[in-house]
């Protein structure tokens, strides 16, 4: 060990360099933070601006996007039928199922169904749907107001009784809206639907939104 006074004096530098780089420290700290406050500013605000952007709405017509299908598999429109997912055991489970949601009671197992099919074997596609059957449609009439409870087919049970079997289906397709959040719509997976009837949708709502001056055409959930 050196001396005392050369070992307080060492003690005394390395404390003047370290209380130096400390305020070298800070003041480069503070040179950064106002250089990065606009874009950290910017950040959050598009970032907010983004999420509201992805979560926006758009609806069209399911006739439109069924056109748009017609156009890309280059055939006359496709046959066509939306029904409900569920199959019903008896019309007063259906009934009562119904009016359950309704009530507002859904068991969001629940969809609707759409099923195209163009001439050529090879063109077929289902779109799915959430199941609410108080959503407006385009006639301006809600979706229960288009069901109709309809025997689909006879079903033999486990005590070999013959048992008809019943399903709620779409008196016109034409009605029904669709709706997807642009965030679905940038999704390359897109929920893993046919990328063609991916592309028919974009298109569609290329074509509807494209010319619109007001934002009252869409919005957010």
């Amino acid at each position: 060990m050196k001396n005392f006074k050369e070992f307080k004096q060492t003690y005394a530098d390395k404390k003047k360099a370290v209380q130096d780089a400390n305020i070298f420290l800070s003041l480069k700290e503070q040179e950064y933070l106002r250089e990065i406050r606009d874009a950290k500013e910017l950040v959050d605000a598009y970032g907010k601006d983004l999420k509201n952007m992805e979560n926006t709405v758009f609806e069209v017509k399911l006739a439109d996007v069924i056109d748009e299908i017609a156009k890309l598999w280059r055939e006359q429109p496709p046959a066509v039928t939306a029904k409900m997912s569920r199959v019903f055991d008896t019309q007063t489970y259906a009934r009562i199922t119904l009016g359950n949601a309704l009530s507002g009671i859904c068991n969001y197992k629940d969809k609707i169904i759409v099923d195209i099919k163009g001439k050529d074997y090879k063109h077929k596609m289902r779109i799915e749907q959430p199941f609410n059957p108080t959503e407006i449609q385009e006639d301006g009439r809600p979706l229960y107001l288009h069901m109709e409870l309809k025997k689909e087919e006879i079903l033999k049970r486990a005590d070999g009784d013959w048992v008809p079997t019943y399903r709620y289906v779409i008196d016109d397709y034409s009605v029904m809206t669709l709706k997807y959040k642009y965030h679905a719509l940038l999704n390359n997976d897109f929920a893993g639907i046919a990328p063609i009837l991916k592309e028919a949708i974009i298109n569609v709502v290329d074509r509807e939104y494209g010319n619109s001056e007001s934002e009252d055409v869409m919005g957010d959930e």
